[in-house]
């Protein structure tokens, strides 16, 4: 089941647990948080989409895919990621709403599922 929220707020994905949707978790009008542990699928859309802008954990077991794992729309946000971040079309992370900061373990772009390098797969424009 997708998660929304409106003005702003934090989701937390425990271990074990699965979110999904298109997006699986949209935040808007306000800074996100997501702290997650388990999976986070965005079926057909983006994993996690903070328009605008905030932070996102991913945890060692963390697992965020989506047509792009994580993305900005309109503020610049920051990822700490211990897991993996991967996106189909698009890339592990789009950080669109400027310059944002991202410790990184292993995002990517999926490809004949293999993953490639984080400093390949992120993108900022």
């Amino acid at each position: 089941m997708p998660v929304t929220r409106l003005t702003g707020g934090v989701v937390t994905n425990p271990s074990g647990t699965t979110i999904s949707g298109n997006p699986a978790i949209y935040i808007t009008r306000g800074l996100g948080s997501v702290d997650n542990l388990g999976l986070i699928l965005g079926v057909s859309g983006q994993g996690v989409s903070l328009k605008a802008g905030g932070d996102v954990s991913n945890g060692a077991n963390g697992q965020i895919d989506g047509t792009h794992g994580v993305v900005f729309s309109t503020k610049a946000g920051s990822v700490t990621n211990a897991g993996s971040i991967a996106g189909g079309t698009g890339g592990g992370i789009l950080n669109a709403g400027g310059r944002g900061e991202v410790n990184r373990r292993l995002v990517g772009h999926r490809s004949r599922g293999s993953m490639t390098r984080a400093r390949l797969a992120t993108r900022q424009i």
